[in-house]
């Protein structure tokens, strides 16, 4: 929880920068608005990669913070972030988690279906001192929406 204005930006600012496809994330400083219900609005200016052209853009994100206890929202206009990347923040924030409970060394992000919220997955398992096994993963929720894991193909490497 912020005690300040400016940690209350830096909290978001770190939120931000948690996002696999943000580069960077800074606060604009030459914008500023009070705004009714004793709140402040700040703009932030996100450096990201764009979902359709796969290039680079910048955008501008802003939020909310309430000048008494510094508690923030981020603001509805502008950039959705959350929302066009919003599986695979799910998934990538349960890799650790898969990663543990199937005894991977490794687990990385493939490919993500947004709108069918489906992933693919690559893992890699220890076979012994010099040999792992390669093993992709398709990953998806199921009509209860609990997360499936499915093994599709499995390649010995040396």
């Amino acid at each position: 929880m912020a005690n300040s204005i400016n940690e209350a930006i830096n909290e978001a600012i770190n939120e931000l920068k948690q996002k696999e496809f943000v580069i960077d994330a800074e606060v604009d400083g030459t914008f500023s608005e009070d705004k009714p219900c004793n709140y402040i609005r700040r703009r932030i200016n996100v450096f990201h990669k764009e979902e359709t052209t796969g290039g680079y853009t910048f955008s501008s994100k802003e939020i909310y913070i309430n000048k008494k206890d510094f508690s923030w929202k981020w603001a509805y206009g502008g950039l959705q972030l959350e929302s066009r990347y919003k599986f695979r923040n799910y998934i990538k924030n349960r890799l650790s988690n898969i990663k543990k409970n199937q005894n991977f060394d490794a687990i990385r992000i493939i490919n993500v279906d947004e709108e069918a919220e489906i992933a693919e997955l690559e893992a890699i398992q220890s076979i012994s001192n010099d040999t792992v096994e390669k093993i992709n993963l398709l990953v998806f929720k199921d009509d209860s929406g609990n997360l499936n894991i499915k093994k599709i193909n499995k390649a010995e490497t040396k």
